[in-house]
């Protein structure tokens, strides 16, 4: 997971495909932990996009704002299709100008 020291009340996430071999497809979502152990998908209120859905590119990327400060710990999950090789790179960008 991505933690961050303390919670912000927005924190952006950006994730980043790249397609190694085969034809690139699925579907990134954020989930995110109080405690770093226990993720859920985070719920549509807190988020700009719920998900990313991967196009057939070399890489393909979003930036998921994420506000409410709902979690501490936050990670990114990646349902690929077919026979596909990528890798997924997630950062993380709090916005320290609202700290909470």
């Amino acid at each position: 997971g991505l933690g961050i020291e303390q919670y912000y009340e927005n924190v952006t996430i950006q994730a980043v495909v790249t397609r190694l071999s085969g034809t690139a497809g699925g579907t990134v979502t954020v989930q995110g932990s109080i405690n770093g152990t226990d993720y859920v998908t985070v719920k549509a209120a807190y988020i700009t996009s719920t998900s990313l859905s991967v196009a057939n590119a070399v890489t393909n990327t979003k930036l998921f704002i994420v506000t409410g400060s709902p979690y501490k710990y936050y990670r990114l999950s990646y349902t690929g299709t077919g026979t596909m090789s990528c890798k997924l790179n997630g950062y993380i960008l709090p916005n320290k100008d609202n700290l909470k």
